[in-house]
């Protein structure tokens, strides 16, 4: 079977020569804008109309959402970690076999054959980071001064450094100083410069122009198998990275105009400006879109397979998704024994999420799919004054 954007075939073999990472399936996918595939291997194949779908005539930006806001940030897809705390330090700490933290090849060795360092270290010492995307065996982060250094996997030259050497310092990428955002996901980097406009690359040729010409462009959210982008007028817009084809985002209609969005495995998670958690996935009838109906208002989400958000109290709440068959409406239930202070949550693969509370501090705890979840532990200490 194929479209426009592959075939089905063609995705299995490449899934076979992958980790079991990436071998994970479900009866579910990202909705782009019309008709999708599920493949041999779980990847999405999306076939899209001949022209894009047209966004909705622009709005007044002085009714643009807020951005969210926070004073560090996390970030985490597979299998290393990275924070950037309130004084713009980055450490990053877990799987080290592809050099992905940043800090040199070594550490402990595994019963798996995997390199991986436990406590959190500093990437770069005296420089400062305002960005950081923890891709999967890749890392990319933007400096302070608006310069973008990537390290890890160097895949088809990925890391844009004239090789395809694995990087396990930080690899400046380019001469550009204006670098805004960035998002790291399987062998693909997009992120955001030059005004809003959005670039991505897989390769050795380099950044091309993905989104421009319209709103700025102001969050870039990956996953393994989808992109999604954020306006400066809160629309949301969608991408399939199937690895044969050129990246290619349609304007999410289903979606209502949000204020941070987060991509997932197999679905696309927003924000809406009211506050509200909306999940897009596909369903037997067309797209299915399920939008929390409590009293809690949200900040920050995230999730490969469940969800995870931060409220606008700083608590985290976490909604376990089945790994088959239809979703169960999201209720969000709050994670009380965390208590509050948190500004950012991430969810990977793994299925171990981490919270970034305001003072700096990261705590983590193990989930299975179900609403038990494992003891939280402060892996990652406070800032000091």
């Amino acid at each position: 079977m194929s479209s426009r954007f592959g075939t089905t075939g063609d995705a299995g073999k490449r899934c076979a020569s992958t980790t079991t990472l990436r071998r994970r399936t479900r009866r579910a996918c990202l909705l782009s804008t019309t008709c999708l595939l599920l493949s041999a291997c779980g990847r999405v194949v999306i076939d899209s109309p001949s022209s894009p779908v047209k966004p909705p005539v622009q709005s007044d930006p002085a009714s643009t959402p807020p951005k969210p806001s926070g004073v560090a940030q996390l970030s985490m897809l597979a299998t290393q970690i990275c924070a950037i705390d309130a004084h713009q330090v980055l450490r990053c700490w877990g799987d080290n076999t592809r050099g992905q933290l940043g800090i040199g090849f070594g550490g402990e060795l595994g019963v798996d054959g995997s390199v991986n360092v436990s406590s959190p270290t500093i990437v770069d010492e005296g420089q400062t980071f305002r960005r950081v995307s923890a891709g999967i065996n890749t890392t990319c982060a933007i400096r302070t001064d608006g310069a973008l250094f990537c390290w890890g996997e160097n895949q088809n030259g990925l890391l844009l450094d004239g090789t395809v050497a694995d990087r396990a310092l930080p690899t400046r990428v380019g001469s550009d100083s204006d670098w805004e955002e960035v998002s790291v996901s399987w062998a693909t980097i997009c992120g955001i410069r030059d005004h809003g406009k959005l670039f991505c690359w897989r390769d050795a040729a380099g950044p091309e122009v993905a989104i421009s010409g319209g709103p700025a462009v102001r969050q870039i959210s990956m996953h393994y198998y989808g992109a999604i982008a954020l306006d400066d007028l809160g629309q949301v817009y969608l991408a399939n990275l199937d690895l044969g084809n050129s990246i290619s985002f349609q304007y999410a209609y289903e979606l209502s105009k949000a204020s941070h969005v987060a991509m997932q495995v197999f679905g696309a998670l927003s924000i809406t400006e009211e506050g509200l958690i909306a999940r897009l996935t596909a369903g037997p009838d067309g797209g299915v879109v399920e939008t929390t109906t409590g009293a809690d208002r949200f900040r920050a989400i995230s999730g490969s397979y469940d969800v995870v958000a931060v409220d606008t109290d700083g608590r985290i709440h976490f909604q376990p998704l089945p790994p088959t068959g239809p979703t169960t409406p999201l209720s969000m239930p709050t994670l009380d024994s965390l208590g509050n202070g948190f500004v950012d949550v991430r969810q990977a693969v793994t299925h171990r999420v981490c919270g970034l509370r305001e003072n700096g501090s990261v705590w983590c705890f193990d989930t299975n799919g179900t609403s038990e979840v494992g003891p939280a532990v402060e892996v990652l200490a406070a800032d000091e004054p």
